[in-house]
């Protein structure tokens, strides 16, 4: 009796697993499909040199600030995050043709409220859900507009935030700034922007 009870747990046991394991599989394959459309989704505008150098600009401050959340560095948090601040305000937008005009103010809105979030937030964890936020905006921007040839790392960890998140970066190598020091490699390359 102990044993066929034994065996009868045994089975649902594996049973369960086995569930589980596909429910995962299939959701991780969702999330890359949906991330995948995603990126499909962002349509192109011709703007002028100057405006990519501006956009430069800022990508570079948020290269400064991954770096920092790589690095847990609050104090460098702050510094970076008030540079992209300053480069984001500085963006011409009257250089642009009037409907990328309108997207890039919606690109705009979007970013100012994450950026503020990270400049008032003392709670690295907080700070690194608006980074994820951030950098989503940022890539369509990319996207949108052009990177004037540099080459930008789109780059995705399953476990940031809990949720999963995307990061900009102009390294080829993966330094994920949401797990900072405890797991700096984990994630991949999605996409390749230049």
């Amino acid at each position: 009796m102990k044993k066929q009870i034994m065996l009868t747990g045994l089975l649902v046991f594996s049973i369960l697993s086995t569930i589980v394991a596909q429910h995962d599989h299939s959701s991780s394959m969702k999330k890359d499909m949906d991330m995948d459309e995603h990126m499909e989704k962002v349509k192109k505008y011709d703007v002028n040199s100057e405006f990519q150098v501006q956009l430069k600009a800022v990508l570079d401050s948020n290269q400064k600030l991954v770096d920092a959340f790589l690095n847990d560095d609050n104090e460098r948090i702050k510094s970076a995050i008030t540079e992209l601040s300053a480069h984001l305000a500085k963006v011409d937008m009257s250089i642009l043709a009037r409907e990328s005009h309108y997207k890039w103010m919606e690109y705009l809105n979007e970013m100012k409220p994450e950026v503020k979030q990270i400049i008032l937030a003392n709670d690295i964890g907080y700070q690194r859900i608006h980074l994820a936020k951030l950098n989503e905006t940022l890539y369509k921007s990319l996207k949108s507009f052009g990177t004037g040839g540099n080459e930008i790392y789109y780059n995705y960890c399953p476990k940031a935030n809990m949720v999963g998140a995307n990061w900009l970066t102009t390294s080829n190598e993966i330094q994920n700034p949401y797990m900072g020091q405890k797991m700096p490699n984990c994630g991949s390359n999605k996409e390749v922007l230049n």
